[in-house]
């Protein structure tokens, strides 16, 4: 069994003493001490070193794992007796195959099950004794020719052990929605003790195995007693009227059988052990599950390469030729990479349509701001227009990705549709809300006994000089709420802390929005001053601030292109603007907050919930 432990494999051995290769084959080989050599005796495929025997094992022959037949061979020949020695290792039904019967005891598949049904992954071993035969005589043969006729060694049993973290994360998974399948070349026993110890089915559920027989018809059987279960029960199962809590598992031949029928789809989403699955059959159970949702899969070895491939989002669990295919990968080897990869789509998910939603709002600001100006001839001075785009818009749209994604896994996943009912009600919402503010800013400005005989004319003014139609009452007031409005719009989309974290710790969007906020709150409330004059906002020409408003700027200041010469608004109607245009920022955080995204929301849940695919998590 040594001698089979450690030269029946694929191992390698890198610089550095690494090996490389199957896992499972890498633990087997330490276990028996032994050493690949580096420098192979001439003629060998690999030699290794037995150190405490003293004595070099010569590997003169390999047949590679494969997956179809789930067993693996090699010829070696030993130096004690001069022997080819050929041994072959691997599923203990398989190996069952090519062993001679007079060597396998009665109970061979009862002990074998048995250590599965405990969680053990099973593999069996045989051996052939060629004697001293030439290696030239084993050039042509086939697999069949050196494995067939070989005697039972024995077992070969690891032991599937749980990371501690895994039921953990199994059940933060299914606390996210998210149902977990398993897809494993391993023995339906082993995966169902495996998935109950997981958390991926309770301990207490009842499993139901499909298998064939050998006249190669599908039958079922309680796993823990052992019992055929007829059709129609099944039938109850995968038409959600059991009555108990009951699971399905299938072996390949069960799952390839039944889509060879075409009889497969009743039962992908109710089966939740797929066994003795080949990298074929996990592609296509892969994308059998992408007819229904959004399908991850994550595995660790060089079967699941496919499958890493096929699904919607691939993680590999390990950094080994997994890793190459696999769009995601994790060094870690554990599934609560699968909860992070979760977290950080939904909250990436999120971020985007928050963008998505700053840009819609700011396009439609814009919208108002122009349809304003073009109302009153009139337009915002060029430094806002820079204002607006270069900082405002750019460095607020950018502050939005920082939102950092939530430290929990959320239960339901974010919208993904652009026009669904969340997004239309932000938007809509917030929209009419900016606008009603606006016009009322507007109606405020007509009750004012200042402006009533200072509207502007833009008949009475030298209109080549476009760059100066800021300068009047009408064009400050649009521009002043347009701006406050211009800098809440990504406040507003930063709530939302199912997928994100809460609003207050976006620090770079925060700052920002407080900076800018105060910015625009001086340019309204403050004197005359040099920010407000290059905004052309509450200043005017240096002659007329200084004959009516003992202003003396020291700085330049272009003649205001207006019959009054200024658009200083008075000290206390600057502040009734100035609460106006907070009111309008409140009142658009609200409806984000308590409409659009939570009391209201969550009773729009409650009382039409959205059409979602209805299946035991």
């Amino acid at each position: 069994m040594r001698t089979a432990a450690a030269t029946c494999h694929a191992v390698a051995e890198v610089e550095g003493g690494l090996m490389i290769g199957n896992p499972v084959d890498i633990e087997m080989f330490r276990t028996t001490q032994c050493e690949i050599s580096r420098t192979p005796t001439p003629g060998a495929l690999d030699t290794v070193v037995v150190p405490d025997e003293n004595i070099k094992l010569d590997i003169v022959k390999r047949f590679e794992f494969l997956h179809s037949r789930a067993s693996m061979s090699v010829a070696v020949r030993d130096p004690r007796d001069g022997h080819v020695h050929v041994f072959v290792k691997g599923s203990f039904e398989k190996i069952k195959e090519h062993l001679n019967s007079s060597t396998v005891p009665d109970n061979y598949l009862a002990k074998a099950n048995g250590m599965a049904r405990e969680g053990g992954y099973v593999l069996a071993v045989g051996h052939r004794d060629l004697g001293d035969i030439d290696i030239s005589e084993m050039e042509h043969w086939s697999r069949d020719d050196m494995e067939n006729g070989s005697e039972l060694v024995g077992f070969i049993v690891f032991k599937n052990m749980l990371k501690p973290d895994t039921p953990e994360a199994i059940a933060k998974l299914k606390d996210g929605s998210t149902r977990t399948v398993m897809i494993t070349g391993d023995t339906a026993l082993t995966g169902v003790f495996i998935s109950r110890s997981a958390g991926l089915m309770s301990e207490s559920a009842v499993v139901y195995l499909g298998d064939l027989n050998k006249s190669g018809d599908l039958y079922w059987i309680d796993v823990d007693k052992e019992e055929e279960i007829s059709q129609s029960e099944v039938n109850k199962v995968i038409s959600g009227n059991a009555g108990y809590d009951v699971e399905l598992a299938m072996t390949g031949k069960a799952f390839n059988h039944l889509q060879d029928m075409e009889q497969i789809q009743p039962y992908v989403l109710y089966t939740r052990v797929f066994a003795r699955m080949l990298p074929t059959d996990k592609v296509r159970c892969i994308q059998l599950h992408m007819k229904h949702a959004i399908v991850g899969f994550c595995g660790d070895g060089g079967n699941d390469l496919g499958g890493l491939r096929a699904a919607h989002v691939g993680l590999a669990l390990s950094e080994s030729e997994a890793s190459i295919v696999s769009p995601f990968s994790a060094g870690d080897r554990s599934i609560n990479s699968c909860v992070e990869l979760l977290i950080q789509g939904r909250s990436a998910l999120a971020t985007s349509f928050a963008n998505y939603l700053y840009l819609i709002l700011y396009g439609q600001t814009m919208t108002f701001l122009k349809i304003f100006a073009f109302y009153f001839s009139n337009t915002a001075s060029s430094n806002t227009w820079i204002w607006i785009d270069a900082f405002i818009n750019t460095f607020m749209s950018i502050c939005v990705a920082y939102s950092a994604p939530a430290k929990k896994l959320s239960k339901f996943r974010p919208t993904a549709r652009i026009l669904g009912p969340q997004m239309m009600t932000t938007a809509l919402g917030t929209v009419f809300i900016n606008f009603a503010f606006l016009a009322g800013a507007f109606g405020w400005l007509y009750q004012k006994q200042w402006f009533r005989c200072n509207e502007f004319d833009s008949g009475s003014i030298d209109i080549s000089k476009w760059w100066l139609l800021a300068d009047n009452y009408e064009a400050f007031v649009l521009a002043i709420v347009c701006l406050f409005q211009f800098v809440n719009n990504a406040m507003v989309v930063n709530f939302g802390y199912h997928y994100r974290r809460r609003w207050y710790r976006n620090y770079p969007l925060v700052f920002l929005w407080a900076v800018y906020v105060a910015i625009v709150s001086i340019v309204l409330l403050a004197e005359p001053n040099w920010l407000g004059c290059r905004f052309r906002m509450n200043c005017g020409s240096k002659s007329v601030l200084a004959d009516n408003f003992d202003i003396h700027p020291s700085f330049y200041i272009e003649d205001y292109n207006n019959m009054t010469g200024h658009n200083v608004i008075p000290n206390d109607s600057r502040y009734q603007l100035w609460g106006l245009c907070i009111g309008n920022m409140c009142a658009t955080v609200l409806w984000q907050v308590v409409v659009a995204l939570y009391p209201v929301h969550s009773l729009a849940r409650k009382k039409r919930p959205l059409r979602r695919l209805q299946v035991k998590l």
